[in-house]
């Protein structure tokens, strides 16, 4: 069986759903998780969950969220779609089993319009369950809450919270489903888990960039363990320097699809679009460092010399509403180019972390003349070694205010060009030929280390410290790569749309 699935579809284009369905077609049903159903309804007459429906053999299956009101149930009782909530579906062998809205347990997961207590869950899947009966041979559940248990439920808009269901865990573990399909917790979506033997998928879309558009394919097959999950790739759009979703979609409705036509576009229409000389430069910059795989350096850069490279370890920035945005570090790595320092504290000891931030200034501080150097585009490091010190040893951030600090990411984009389309630490030292031992993110270390700090979890601090070195290491190597990359005739500046290139990056 080949499902369609997606959900928490809050500001994606509901254009871009049928476009990814498409691109699949044709499916045998479509599963959506919950929210924003209003938006379906796109006039009196015409239901897009309808209009969805044709594509598949057995229609549109879905549920409300927690953010919808009651009034929405309507929604999913046009023509092709069926409130899998309301009644259970048997399809073939497989039987479907809805969960509407946020499962609560008191006060936790209780924000929202559609809120249903644990006991009452336990109630409902038990009928539901039932209902189908034997001829249900597999089962799905398609729950807008996730169910505990599985990481796929991690809540950190209204502060860190694990927001799962304990009743949906019970039931996977009791009756062992072949799939459990969920949304809500936007920061877990496009993940996968194991529950027991069931593969727990969680769809949610992001609801503050409208271009994070989560989408899956899964096929069940009778045959196979478990079922395979293809995430779909929205349509590529014109990319490039200094062109965002909306320029993008301005270019769009000029018929410019293609950074090539940009390059010969009418005056009249740079100008609409605010592409002024400098963007020009930029864009033949990076059409010439994507046609020769090299930098290209628009000025040639004045870096202060000795560089000291740091970075940090922390945990989310929005867990924690006191921290008001920026989190402290927990564990620290330098690199001078020879020898990798790293301190670490995980435990909030006032103690040990007064000590690890005296020790590592002190070890900065037997560097003369050297600029600690990081890379976030944002001043990241620098802002959470001064939150930490401002809790932990206010007395010392005279000493950290007066070192000499450096934003590589910030300095680097006003005068390189790259031929990559991300900035990120990982795509550029992965480019100057750097390798990573491991596929550990920013934000997967920093959901450690909240499990830790909130519920108790293991920490894997030698991982955290491999990943957090490899981090420091990398930024060494990138900027040993690209200062190999500066034209050696350079002046002060570059001002030729084409100047000098440096060596192509490793194959």
């Amino acid at each position: 069986m080949r499902i369609f699935f997606f959900s928490d579809w809050r500001i994606q284009e509901l254009e871009l759903a049928e476009q990814l369905l498409r691109s699949v077609a044709p499916v045998d049903v479509i599963v959506y998780g919950g929210d924003d159903v209003r938006r379906f309804q796109v006039s009196s007459g015409r239901n897009y969950f309808s209009q969805l429906a044709s594509y598949a053999r057995y229609g549109l299956l879905g549920v409300i969220g927690n953010d919808c009101g009651p009034e929405d149930r309507l929604v999913l009782r046009a023509p092709g779609v069926h409130d899998l909530h309301a009644e259970p579906l048997l399809i073939e062998d497989v039987g479907f089993i809805g969960i509407e809205g946020a499962i609560c347990d008191g006060e936790r997961n209780s924000i929202g319009k559609i809120l249903h207590p644990e006991s009452e869950v336990r109630a409902h899947l038990d009928q539901a369950r039932q209902r189908l009966g034997e001829a249900a041979r597999r089962l799905v559940v398609v729950s807008h809450t996730p169910p505990a248990g599985c990481r796929l439920d991690i809540g950190i808009r209204f502060g860190f919270s694990r927001l799962g269901s304990e009743a949906l865990k019970e039931f996977v573990f009791t009756q062992q489903p072949a799939l459990v399909l969920c949304g809500h917790c936007h920061s877990r979506g496009g993940k996968t888990a194991l529950l027991g033997e069931a593969l727990v998928v969680n769809g949610a879309s992001d609801d503050v960039n409208p271009e994070l558009a989560r989408a899956a394919l899964i096929e069940l097959e009778a045959t196979a363990a478990l079922p395979t999950v293809t995430w779909l790739e929205p349509p590529a759009r014109l990319r490039g320097p200094h062109i965002g979703p909306r320029r993008a979609a301005r270019l769009a409705a000029y018929g410019i699809t293609r950074l090539e036509e940009l390059r010969a576009a009418p005056l009249e229409v740079l100008k609409a679009i605010q592409f002024g000389p400098q963007r020009r430069l930029v864009l033949d910059s990076y059409l010439r460092a994507c046609q020769e795989n090299c930098a290209i350096w628009l000025k040639a850069p004045q870096l202060p010399s000795p560089l000291l490279f740091y970075d940090v370890e922390t945990g989310l920035a929005s867990c924690d509403p006191l921290q008001l945005g920026t989190p402290e570090p927990w564990l620290i790595g330098t690199f001078d180019g020879q020898t990798l320092r790293q301190w670490a504290v995980p435990e909030e000891h006032p103690g040990r972390r007064q000590a690890m931030y005296r020790d590592f200034l002190a070890y900065v501080e037997a560097h003369p003349g050297a600029t600690l150097c990081s890379w976030s585009g944002r001043r990241f490091d620098e802002r959470s070694i001064e939150a930490g010190l401002a809790r932990w040893a206010p007395s010392l951030l005279p000493r950290w205010r007066s070192l000499p600090k450096l934003d590589l990411l910030q300095a680097l984009k006003k005068i390189l060009v790259l031929p990559l389309a991300s900035w990120s630490l990982k795509e550029v030292a992965v480019w100057c030929g750097f390798r990573f031992s491991g596929d550990l993110d920013g934000f997967e270390a920093g959901l450690l280390y909240e499990e830790y700090r909130t519920y108790g979890e293991p920490l894997p601090v030698e991982t955290l410290m491999g990943y957090n070195a490899e981090d420091v290491l990398a930024l060494a190597h990138v900027m040993q790569y690209l200062l190999g990359t500066v034209p050696t005739t350079s002046g002060s500046s570059i001002s030729s749309p084409y100047p000098g290139r440096g060596q192509p990056a490793p194959s």
